[in-house]
């Protein structure tokens, strides 16, 4: 009674794919479909047809035929797959009766039975439904005046635990202050560029091919660059860092991940999708 199938869809209508959900740490909303599994059975009917001629038996006979083998049933309902053997076309002539035409044919039919229970409020009422969906916006902050704040984009997306504070005046990095700070870190805060890996194989590896991780410069005082510093996504869902390893060498980064505490291993069509301090 209790057997039924649930099915999740990675990207559906309220769940498109697109910028603003890799940039902003959307946790998507899911597509579940719940499909009840029925009471497979093979029924078979018997069935005769009679007429007064035969040429009127053989036009019924003919359209039955042309039926035969394909699935029968409302067209906005169920259909079942029914198969008929062989026709038994005796003629009928009885002394002092109407002489008829009879054809007789058997059909085996192919269907199954959902009765009235929770298993079709299950197909029926609740076969689809939604989970919640959440956007993440990262700390961002600026005090003094917004107008001495210049980069080459509208705005500095701060990642992990790094704040832009005072105007362009200080840096908060890890419970550190580093002041003043010039233009090389302020490059270095603005940088943020998306990449997408090259390969993926053996259910936990990703490669980004022809890049480099990108670190502050040798008179920085800013920490060095770590996976807090990156944001990753598989297939449009969002990854935390701690369930990741990245690691650089040969002019790739290689990213591998926990699988086990993700839940799925990574399939070669998979898209991983990194958003950090890469070398453009």
């Amino acid at each position: 009674v209790h057997n039924y199938q649930v099915v999740g869809t990675k990207f559906n209508q309220k769940n498109i794919y697109d910028n603003f959900a890799v940039l902003t740490n959307r946790i998507p909303s899911k597509q579940y479909y719940i499909s009840s599994v029925p009471d497979y059975v093979n029924v078979n009917y018997e069935c005769i047809i009679f007429t007064d001629y035969i040429e009127q038996n053989n036009k019924i006979v003919e359209a039955v035929q042309f039926a035969s083998d394909s699935y029968w049933g409302d067209v906005n309902r169920f259909k079942f797959r029914a198969n008929i053997d062989s026709f038994n076309t005796p003629i009928i002539l009885e002394q002092g009766a109407d002489r008829a035409a009879r054809s007789s044919f058997n059909i085996k039919l192919f269907g199954y039975m959902l009765p009235d229970t929770i298993n079709k409020d299950l197909a029926v009422a609740r076969s689809k439904f939604y989970t919640k969906s959440q956007i993440i916006f990262n700390l961002e902050t600026v005090e003094g005046d917004i107008d001495t704040l210049t980069t080459s984009k509208p705005a500095v997306n701060v990642v992990g635990s790094t704040s832009f504070i005072g105007g362009g005046n200080n840096i908060t990095n890890n419970n550190v202050n580093i002041s003043p700070i010039d233009t090389g870190d302020l490059a270095y805060l603005d940088t943020n560029i998306t990449k997408i890996a090259d390969t993926v194989s053996g259910g936990n590896t990703a490669v980004f091919t022809g890049t480099a991780v990108l670190q502050p410069g040798p008179l920085s005082s800013l920490p060095p660059t770590s996976i807090n510093n990156f944001t990753f996504y598989v297939n449009g869902q969002y990854i935390p860092s701690t369930l990741v390893t990245l690691t650089e060498g040969g002019g790739n980064v290689t990213l591998v991940f926990n699988t086990t505490s993700i839940g799925y291993t990574l399939g070669s069509d998979d898209e991983i999708v990194a958003i950090g301090k890469f070398v453009s």
